[in-house]
């Protein structure tokens, strides 16, 4: 077994597909990338590679296609490693609502599956859409195609048609129909309309919501601690948790005892809440992932393993990278 090597596990601590490979994208749906070398393949949810790593990088699946680029340029490939759509972008995001952020000639705009522009690109950068909308960006800076800084942002829907005009700070995407958005400091949250059906008192942020709940926070303070709130706008726990993660498949992992350094969470242990905001597992861990396929990727004294929703250990914390790829099988680093 060759250590520091990536292979496939069942709970059971057996390996279903020996550990060879260098590098994995732990992703919710579809074919799961996979690195050997500089090199990166498709692995599918039965443990077997499908596209032997031939990419010099592969996006997530949302859906049939996945962005993935060889050489410079970016284009999507369907689940058999094919070109569904050639490799003539810069930069390229996953699709949504059968629409895609791609790059070109320096400026962001979306396609459809066939490739076609929907919204030519004329923008400074854009994010995945959902719930039939996404955020386009005039005025930022783009880092390669990853991040966008500055600007303001507006809100685009699925035909190209804007629905909101670019005078928001920050875009963050819509889940369960809504989205925080900051302006000139102060939060509002948006439904799919555009129009702002709750804004908190100055100073404090909202997370993207999920299973309907989402975590608030006064950023004017020092230790920032959240509390959960429901898409009714009403605070389910005071602001007592560090830091937290999203809710998934009813829980949301959740620190307590850190400390704020210079804006990065130092210490404290991690745990896992239920939508109300009760502790339904104690905190224990040093870190802690989401829930996928009934378990969460936890980690103690530098070594990861998996916990279902019981809060009992399945697979043991001996690990130094894991993360579930079915309800039985694993993605783990010997």
């Amino acid at each position: 077994m060759a250590k520091g090597r990536i292979g496939v596990l069942d709970h059971d601590e057996n390996w279903v597909l020996e550990p060879t490979f260098d590098g994995m994208l732990t992703t919710l749906e579809g074919p799961v990338p996979i690195k050997r070398g500089k090199l990166w393949g498709l692995l599918d949810r039965e443990g077997s590679v499908v596209i032997d790593p031939a990419f010099d990088e592969i996006g997530a699946f949302t859906g049939p296609l996945a962005p993935a680029r060889k050489n410079k340029n970016w284009g999507y490939i369907d689940a058999f490693g094919s070109w569904a759509i050639e490799p003539t972008f810069e930069a390229a995001r996953s699709f949504r609502d059968e629409r895609a952020g791609v790059k070109k000639d320096g400026k962001w705009g979306f396609i459809d599956t066939g490739g076609a522009f929907v919204i030519e690109p004329k923008h400074d950068g854009v994010t995945v859409f959902s719930d039939g909308r996404a955020g386009f960006n005039v005025g930022g800076t783009d880092f390669n195609g990853l991040l966008t800084i500055g600007g303001k942002w507006g809100i685009v829907d699925v035909e190209g048609d804007v629905i909101v005009k670019p005078t928001f700070d920050t875009f963050v995407g819509y889940s369960n129909g809504l989205c925080a958005v900051q302006k000139a400091g102060k939060t509002q949250v948006l439904d799919v309309g555009g129009k702002a059906v709750w804004k908190p008192k100055a100073g404090i942020f909202v997370g993207p919501f999920r299973e309907g709940r989402a975590w608030a926070w006064d950023g004017t303070t020092v230790a920032q601690l959240r509390g959960v709130v429901s898409d009714a706008f009403e605070w389910l726990t005071e602001p007592e948790f560090s830091d937290s993660g999203v809710f998934s498949e009813g829980l949301c992992a959740a620190n307590v005892g850190g400390e704020r350094s210079e804006g990065d969470l130092v210490g404290g242990l991690w745990g896992f809440v239920d939508q109300d905001g009760a502790v339904a597992i104690e905190p224990a861990f040093d870190m802690a992932d989401g829930f996928f396929a009934g378990v969460a990727a936890v980690k103690k004294k530098g070594r990861w393993g998996l916990v279902g929703k019981d809060g009992v250990v399945v697979v043991p914390l001996a690990y130094s990278e894991i993360g579930a790829l079915s309800e039985s099988l694993v993605l783990a680093r010997a």
